[in-house]
């Protein structure tokens, strides 16, 4: 009997991929151990604290939860800065949310951030901004700051903010910022605070580090479309009582959800540590056969390609053309000039970032607002900018550069000092 001519040819092919299949599995499990042999890469927190370790320097580990524990078993009516992710979350769960706060939790203890060791908590003002207590009953020459954390004063000493810094120069400073801020949840700052302020110059702080990021994000918001109306407002100096009912609510949630995360956790790590005890062999074996670190790291760096900094689509770059257009309106409204200060990030030489400054610079320039670029600034002593040259918000040096950069090039055109140095 004849054999079937492609008999022989499947008879060679067979073997030929049983070894392309063996070779192919071999090669992933040598990646698997070789990922499981690279050492971990430290988070911005743990490279903080080795540094701190190695400079001799004081470091305070307490997490936010603990922080704001140990302030209130000293009697102080303290909450952690109610973040605009956590506020959203909350509204999403509304079919048409009709309030969004725009501020914090009026006058308590408000812990932001560590990023040098030491936590920035400050008394927030009447409407929950970080602002000298005393400035809302200054009237003359105001500053208005506009902006996200940089603007709220994140991670630095109680006199080392920028606000701070600009007062000490002199000027009545003033800030409507608010971290993860982008910028339509500015222009709403603007429109919201800005009549009560009645400023003589609003300057605008747009921060390339997230600015992009924060804005897709609010672009999902119907409600902070409404601002590009120009007749539109929430009246939120008037609301007061509800801001801090709603934020001390979402505040609460936040704290009992963290707890519960943390028990989660302290029993996952507790089970884990019975586990590497009483596994077999067959436990030591099984995450290489599934590929489990080479599964996990591929993962990762996915997961950090997706939140890395992007870019602006053009109908986004439109849309953003349209916040600046309106927020021009508003400060023509209330006769002060509009000056955008443009900030950049630690990572300023990326080419996301790049496209980006060139593409905002290019928006202000058709809008005709001036603009104040840090960017050359910084550029030259990134090291002394950032707290261990980590990032992302700037040391105090990094900010009294920035007030003494705002006050020369910008504020002395337009308003005088009014307050005793």
């Amino acid at each position: 009997m004849t054999k079937a001519p492609y008999s022989g040819q499947r008879s060679k092919i067979l073997p030929r991929m049983i070894l392309m299949g063996l070779s192919t599995l071999f090669a992933l499990l040598c990646a698997d151990s070789v990922v499981r042999s690279l050492p971990s890469i430290p988070s911005a927190h743990q490279r903080r604290l080795s540094m701190a370790n190695e400079q001799g320097l004081p470091f305070d580990t307490r997490d936010q939860l603990d922080l704001i524990r140990d302030l209130r078993r000293e009697g102080i009516v303290a909450y952690p800065k109610v973040t605009v992710s956590a506020i959203l979350a909350e509204l999403s769960e509304l079919d048409e949310p009709t309030f969004l706060p725009v501020s914090g939790i009026a006058q308590v203890a408000t812990a932001s951030c560590n990023e040098t060791g030491v936590w920035t908590v400050y008394e927030s003002d009447a409407f929950g901004f970080n602002n000298d207590p005393v400035a809302w009953e200054q009237p003359e020459h105001r500053v208005m700051l506009v902006g996200d954390s940089f603007t709220n004063g994140a991670c630095v000493g109680p006199d080392e903010d920028l606000v701070r810094r600009l007062r000490q120069l002199g000027y009545n400073t003033i800030s409507v910022g608010s971290g993860d801020n982008g910028p339509m949840l500015e222009l709403a700052s603007l429109r919201e605070y800005g009549r009560a302020l009645a400023p003589k110059i609003i300057l605008w702080f747009y921060f390339e580090g997230n600015d992009v990021e924060d804005f897709q994000r609010e672009l999902q918001v119907p409600l902070l479309h409404r601002y590009l109306d120009p007749s539109f407002t929430q009246n939120l100096v008037l609301r007061q009582r509800e801001v801090n009912e709603f934020l001390i609510g979402v505040s609460d949630r936040a704290e009992s959800q963290a707890a519960l995360e943390r028990e989660r956790a302290h029993q996952a790590s507790a089970k884990w540590r019975r586990d590497q005890a009483n596994r077999s062999w067959i436990g030591y074996i099984k995450p290489t056969v599934t590929l489990y670190h080479l599964r996990s790291f591929v993962t990762e760096r996915m997961r950090n390609a997706r939140s890395h900094h992007g870019m602006l689509e053009r109908q986004q770059l439109e849309q953003l053309e349209q916040v600046f257009k309106t927020a021009k309106g508003d400060a023509a409204t209330l006769d002060a000039p509009l000056v955008v200060v443009y900030l950049p990030s630690i990572e300023s030489a990326s080419s996301s970032h790049r496209a980006t400054h060139e593409e905002v610079l290019k928006i202000l320039n058709r809008l005709q607002i001036p603009v104040l670029d840090f960017q050359p600034d910084i550029s030259q002593k990134k090291k002394a900018f950032f707290p261990f040259g980590i990032g992302p918000h700037y040391s105090a040096s990094g900010y009294d550069v920035l007030a003494q950069t705002i006050a020369t090039q910008v504020l002395a055109a337009h308003v005088r000092p009014s307050l005793e140095r």
